[in-house]
C-alpha cells in the first residue's frame, strides 16, 4: 500500500472539489439559460389551457399573484430542476438493471419480448411511438418490476 502524503491528498482532493464546482456551475448555467428562453416563449405567447411542461406551469403560476409560487425566484426553479435531473438517476438506473435482470433470468419471458419486438419492430424506420405504444408485454414486465422491486420498496411486516 502507498501512503500519500497529507500535502499530495489535498492537492488530489482540491483538484477533484473544484472539478465538482465547475461540473455544477455548467449545469446551473445552462438550466438558467433553458428556464430563461423557454420563460421569455411562455410569457410572450397567450396562456394556453393545456400545459404541456413544467416551465410552463410555474411560470403560469408566478404570473398568478395569489398563487404559492408567486413568489418563487428563477434560482428557486433552477435548483429544483437540478435536484429533479440529479435526483432520479439512482432509482431510474436501479430500476432498469432490476428489470433487465428479472428478465434475464427467466427465459420464457425474455423469448415472448423479443416475439413481441420483433413482430412491431423490422426496421429502424419502426422505431416509432405508435409503434412502441403496442408493446404491451415491456410495460407488464416494467409493472412487475416495479410490484416486485420498486425505487422506495420498503418491507413493511404486519402482526395479527
Amino acid at each position: 500500500m502507498v501512503f500519500m502524503g497529507k500535502q499530495a491528498w489535498n492537492l488530489g482532493l482540491t483538484a477533484k472539489i473544484r472539478e465538482s464546482k465547475e461540473c455544477v456551475a455548467l449545469m446551473r448555467n445552462k438550466a438558467d439559460e433553458i428556464l430563461k428562453e423557454r420563460s421569455k416563449v411562455i410569457m410572450n405567447s397567450p396562456k394556453k389551457d393545456k400545459i404541456t411542461d413544467i416551465i410552463q406551469a410555474i411560470t403560469y403560476e408566478k404570473m398568478d399573484k395569489s398563487s404559492d409560487f408567486s413568489s418563487y425566484s428563477d434560482k428557486d426553479l433552477v435548483d429544483d430542476f437540478i435536484a429533479f435531473l440529479l435526483g432520479g438517476t439512482d432509482t431510474t438506473t436501479l430500476f432498469f438493471t432490476m428489470m433487465v435482470y428479472y428478465i434475464g433470468k427467466h427465459p420464457e419471458v425474455h423469448k415472448k419480448l423479443r416475439e413481441q419486438i420483433n413482430s412491431f419492430i423490422k426496421t429502424d424506420a419502426d422505431l416509432v411511438y405508435d409503434n412502441l405504444k403496442q408493446l404491451v408485454y415491456i410495460d407488464w414486465i416494467q409493472h412487475e418490476t416495479t410490484r416486485m422491486f420498486g425505487p422506495a420498496n420498503m418491507n413493511f411486516w404486519r402482526t395479527a
